[in-house]
C-alpha cells in the first residue's frame, strides 16, 4: 500500500495505532521504517514519535484535549519531542485549535468527529434536518472528490494550452 501511494507523488505515513499485531513500542518503528517504505509514521504515544524522529521518519503527534490538563501536555510534548507535526481531536474545537496553532512552533491539524461535524453543518445550512446520512456523505464525496481532482484537471489544461502553442 506504501508503495501505491508513493507512485502518485504522495507522501506515505502510516497510523500506528491502527496497524493490527504491532505493539505500542518503539521496536515497532524500527519495524516500519525496515520492512516499508513509508515517509513517516502517526501515533498518540511518545516513544514511538521519538523513535521516529531519531530513524528519519515524518512524524505527526496525535493528541485527545479533552481537558486543560492535556492541553497542557500538548505544549509539553510538543516542546520536548518536536513532531513535524501535531494533530489535535476531536477536531471540532475552533478555539483550541487556532490558540495551540499560535502557540506551537508545528503546524497544527485537526482530526476527529469531523465528518460527524460537516453534516450537521449540511443538514442545517440545507435548512433540513431529515436528510438522510447517506445524501450527505454523497455531498461529502463529491466535494471532496472535487478538491482533490481539480489541481490535476487544471494541470492538464495547462498542458493542453502549451502544448497547443
Amino acid at each position: 500500500m506504501v508503495d501505491h501511494v508513493k507512485s502518485a507523488g504522495k507522501l506515505a505515513f502510516v497510523h500506528m495505532d491502527l496497524v493490527n499485531g504491532l505493539s505500542s513500542r518503539e521496536i515497532s518503528v524500527d519495524y516500519i521504517r525496515k520492512e516499508t517504505n513509508a515517509d513517516g509514521i502517526i501515533s498518540t504515544k511518545q516513544p514511538q514519535i521519538r523513535r521516529g524522529k531519531e530513524l528519519g521518519l515524518y512524524t505527526v503527534h496525535r493528541f485527545f484535549v479533552i481537558d486543560s490538563a492535556a492541553y497542557e501536555n500538548v505544549e509539553k510534548c510538543t516542546k520536548a519531542i518536536r513532531p513535524d507535526c501535531v494533530e489535535l481531536m476531536p477536531g471540532v474545537m475552533p478555539k483550541v485549535i487556532r490558540q495551540m496553532a499560535e502557540t506551537l512552533s508545528v503546524p497544527v491539524i485537526a482530526g476527529g468527529l469531523i465528518s460527524a461535524f460537516i453534516i450537521v453543518c449540511l443538514r442545517v445550512g440545507l435548512g433540513q434536518r431529515n436528510i438522510h446520512p447517506q445524501v450527505i456523505l454523497l455531498i461529502i464525496g463529491v466535494l471532496l472528490i472535487g478538491a482533490v481532482a481539480l489541481p490535476n484537471i487544471i494541470k492538464e489544461i495547462q498542458k493542453k494550452a502549451k502544448t497547443a502553442k
